[in-house]
């Protein structure tokens, strides 16, 4: 999982059509702030038709995780179920159209063996990753933790260990713990 370079995958995402946007959850509750911003635990998986980008939790890893391979990979042996309902405004909002920008926030991490030995370079997965449309339409996918406050997101920060942030309302401005 996770990506050994940052530099592909915009190129790879542009001018790609999206097919299908699912989205999953692995425990019980997720959250629906309006029809265009919801927040799920399991993984959003963007179906491009041949490609998939999935951000999703990785269990092996203990982290919120990117991959082009299947939404398996990432949660493993976990017990998940897909959102059916809510997020389908989202879904329909965005299906069919095209992309024709892409503006990627980064982590990274590295992995080791049990004696703590470093195994592989840096592993890179998506922090924040803002889709553009044809037609001026965006996405935002963001890994956070955050607060709510009067039914709103409130102060979110970026969290590979937190949740997934999914909206089409408006650019949020997530914070960086230092």
């Amino acid at each position: 999982m996770a990506f050994n370079e940052t530099d592909k995958l915009e190129s790879w995402l542009k001018g790609e059509q999206l097919f299908k946007i699912e989205f999953y959850n692995v425990n019980e509750n997720y959250f629906v702030f309006d029809p265009n911003t919801l927040i799920v635990d399991g993984a959003v998986v963007l179906d491009f038709g041949v490609k998939k980008l999935v951000i999703g939790w990785n269990e092996e890893r203990e982290l919120l995780d990117s991959t082009t391979e299947p939404m398996t990979t990432l949660l493993g042996n976990l017990e998940y179920y897909k959102i059916e309902d809510d997020g389908q405004e989202i879904a329909n909002a965005l299906i069919g159209r095209k992309i024709v920008s892409s503006r990627v926030k980064w982590n990274w991490y590295n992995e080791i063996d049990e004696n703590l030995e470093f195994i592989a370079g840096d592993r890179y997965i998506i922090e924040d990753i803002v889709l553009e449309f044809e037609d001026g339409a965006h996405i935002q996918i963001a890994t956070v933790e955050y607060t709510i406050e009067e039914g709103r997101i409130s102060s979110p920060v970026y969290s590979s260990q937190g949740e997934i942030l999914v909206t089409t309302k408006e650019i949020l401005e997530i914070q960086t713990i230092s």
